[in-house]
């Protein structure tokens, strides 16, 4: 008797439900990506994403990369003389106080879960342009796990020559 009890505790020791793939806890694409053209750059901004892949709120993000990659001239791309540029990594911002607390279990094993940053929003600042140039940006999210999530959606950037910026969203994602 005291075997089979035994048994059972080990077997079921420390299981709490199916176990999830460490890709389905990766962040949602960050939401509504936008430049705005000031005398240092262009500065990119986004909404920094509450959920993963799941649909199930983030208990924490590590970090956020941001990519750039130059786009060729109108007369470059008919000619067949210009193609779009590589995908450039522009900076990877860390993220290490955006963590979540556990606090206050109650006796049914409910957590509420606390974040600590308080930001929801994220920004870069690229002040490597050219005037009359075009980019397109996207932004991808990381948790603490160092999962990649969603790429947000590409954002297309035409800097004019007089200073005026020219953003055409595109709904596209990699």
């Amino acid at each position: 008797m005291i075997r089979l009890f035994l048994l059972i505790f080990l077997v079921s020791c420390g299981k709490y439900g199916n176990p999830v793939p460490p890709s389905a806890l990766a962040p949602k694409a960050p939401s509504d990506i936008k430049a705005v053209v000031n005398p240092n750059g262009a500065e990119i901004s986004w909404n920094l994403p509450n959920f993963d892949k799941r649909g199930k709120r983030l208990i924490g993000l590590e970090s956020v990369r941001i990519y750039r990659r130059k786009m060729p001239s109108v007369i470059g791309e008919l000619a067949g003389t210009e193609s779009a540029s590589e995908w450039e990594l522009q900076k990877e911002e860390q993220i290490s106080n955006y963590v979540a607390e556990r606090e206050n279990k109650d006796p049914l094993g409910a957590v509420a879960v606390k974040g600590s940053d308080k930001r929801s929003t994220g920004s870069f600042l690229d002040n490597n342009i050219e005037q009359g140039q075009s980019y397109q940006y996207y932004v991808v999210a990381t948790n603490q796990g160092g999962e990649l999530g969603t790429p947000s959606q590409i954002l297309q950037v035409t800097f004019r020559g007089d200073g005026e910026v020219l953003t055409l969203p595109n709904k596209e994602r990699l």
